[in-house]
């Protein structure tokens, strides 16, 4: 399934059951980088839907009910950086970590850390659920 944003689309898919998880990914660099990803994603899953979302998502974040966790790279470029502190004021609940010495690929520059910082935010909604 997809939606258009901003003259773009953006892909997505629902699996499994129970509450929502959402991953966001707000780049706004070069999109170039994307396009052979998303041409071989409509190979491998076609459009389902379209709707165009109104009011554009970022000014509404507070609509946001899911459990958030927003990570990024100290060192990424200042547009990222800010869209994370928006997202993190806006959802309620919201969680902000800064990998210290990472850029925009962090997950990729410091894996060990940042898939532990993504397991303890997972476990700890676990946990919260079991209570």
């Amino acid at each position: 399934m997809y939606c258009e944003v901003a003259g773009g689309r953006i892909s997505y898919e629902v699996q499994g059951e129970g509450e929502l998880l959402v991953l966001i990914h707000g780049g706004c660099l070069d999109r170039r980088m994307w396009d052979d990803q998303f041409a071989v994603f409509d190979l491998w899953k076609a459009p389902v839907t379209s709707q165009k979302i109104n009011p554009p998502a970022m000014g509404r974040p507070g609509a946001i009910k899911a459990p958030t966790l927003v990570v990024v790279g100290e060192g990424d470029v200042p547009d990222i950086l800010r869209i994370a502190e928006i997202l993190q004021n806006g959802i309620p609940g919201a969680t902000r970590v800064i990998i210290p010495g990472t850029g925009h690929m962090l997950n990729m520059q410091k894996p060990p850390e940042f898939n532990r910082i993504v397991l303890d935010f997972l476990t700890g909604l676990s946990q919260e659920a079991t209570r």
